[in-house]
């Protein structure tokens, strides 16, 4: 995602107006809400299947969980690359 941003400056391009820049935050701060929704629903899914399934199985849910994280990592990257 960041690799949108990367010319920016080279190419003479203004990256935000302040209202812009409120949207997006805005957006972002949405998409981190939607991403924890998320997390929790699969949490709770993943408590309830504990008795029913191995633990094989249980690692392949927690390292799918991993991957909603990337998406929490992606959105800090971007607040970092703002500021």
């Amino acid at each position: 995602m960041l690799k949108l941003f990367y010319g920016f400056k080279a190419k003479g391009l203004t990256v935000f107006t302040v209202e812009d820049a409120s949207t997006f935050i805005n957006i972002l701060s949405e998409l981190l809400n939607m991403i924890k929704q998320d997390k929790a629903t699969r949490m709770k899914s993943i408590a309830a299947m504990k008795k029913n399934i191995d633990e094989e199985d249980m690692e392949y849910f927690y390292e799918d969980l991993e991957k909603v994280d990337k998406g929490i990592h992606h959105i800090m990257e971007i607040n970092g690359f703002l500021m």
